[in-house]
């Protein structure tokens, strides 16, 4: 499964941490979102929610392997791999990366990489 990213939404308060990528060639109907709440706001303990047009990868997840560069993430869940490519500036990827940090900071079965350029 393959998104073309221009556009992104990334939050993180209080409550909890967001990031959502959009498909660039089709519409805000193409998405994948990552997000983890906090305390009260958190109902399945240590695990990272993922929701998705595509479906078969959405839920929550205790386990997976996520890889930023400057112009990719590829998030592996074990039964499904999505590649999407960046197309977004320099900041974006800094403040992505530090808000990934925070969603999947304290999930051990959660393997994070940031390929700094």
């Amino acid at each position: 499964m393959n998104l073309n990213c221009t556009k992104m939404s990334i939050n993180s308060d209080e409550l909890g941490s967001q990031v959502v990528f959009y498909d660039s060639n089709k519409s805000d109907k193409i998405y994948l979102l990552i997000q983890r709440y906090y305390g009260d706001f958190e109902d399945e303990g240590n695990s990272c929610y993922i929701e998705s047009s595509y479906e078969d990868f959405c839920g929550h997840f205790k386990k997976l392997d996520i890889s930023l560069s400057k112009n990719k993430i590829e998030i592996d869940n074990e039964s499904k791999k999505i590649c999407i490519n960046l197309e977004i500036v320099e900041d974006k990827i800094q403040k992505l990366n530090k808000v990934l940090k925070i969603i999947v900071g304290g999930i051990p079965m959660i393997k994070y990489y940031y390929e700094e350029i």
